[in-house]
């Protein structure tokens, strides 16, 4: 604590060292990224498998199901496929455009599930892949131009995204997802 002389007045001046308060700060910040970072995980672990009712495309139909409500069908064509993280609206484009297409509904879900973890809104390939199924944006105006659709950019649409997704493997053009290879099994 110092006494300093002004022109027409004194100051007492005290030095106050701010150490602590900057480490406060810091393990507050530390425990507040430590909660949310857990509540993400066990958000996104507590998710279960997703199936849904394919003879119907009502929105109620949109839970999650118990093993024992799951209909003959839907085991035997998804039988256990790791669908954590998938919003139940892209498990229903999935099932719909594959049915659509003609294509295999498991197919869809590993290119997905290996592409972005199922995530609408992931960005890869330094910026240029966007959307659950990675889509550079020449490659998606290559296919919606051929598809007849609009050009626009829905990568991130889960609808647009799925439905062309499925159109290019029932064209035989899933050679653009470098992860088809491991899907391959699923393909089936």
């Amino acid at each position: 604590m110092t006494l300093r002389k002004f022109k027409h007045h004194y100051r007492l001046e005290m030095e106050i060292d701010k150490r602590p308060f900057w480490m406060a700060v810091a393990i507050l910040a530390v425990g507040l990224l430590t909660f949310i970072s857990l509540a993400i995980h066990r958000w996104a672990t507590s998710s279960k498998t997703y199936y849904i009712n394919p003879a119907s495309e009502e929105e109620s139909t949109f839970r999650r199901l118990s093993p024992d409500e799951y209909s003959e069908e839907t085991k035997k064509r998804l039988e256990v496929v790791d669908t954590v993280g998938a919003s139940p609206m892209l498990i229903h484009y999935i099932e719909r455009f594959a049915k659509e297409y003609g294509v295999s509904a498991r197919y869809l879900v590993c290119l997905a599930r290996e592409e972005s973890r199922f995530d609408a809104q992931a960005v890869g390939d330094s910026g240029r892949a966007v959307g659950p199924f990675q889509y550079w944006l020449g490659t998606w105006q290559m296919f919606r131009r051929q598809m007849g659709l609009s050009t626009e950019d829905l990568r991130a649409c889960e609808e647009e995204s799925t439905r062309t997704t499925a159109w290019a493997i029932s064209k035989g053009l899933d050679r653009h997802w470098s992860v088809a290879s491991k899907c391959a099994d699923e393909k089936i």
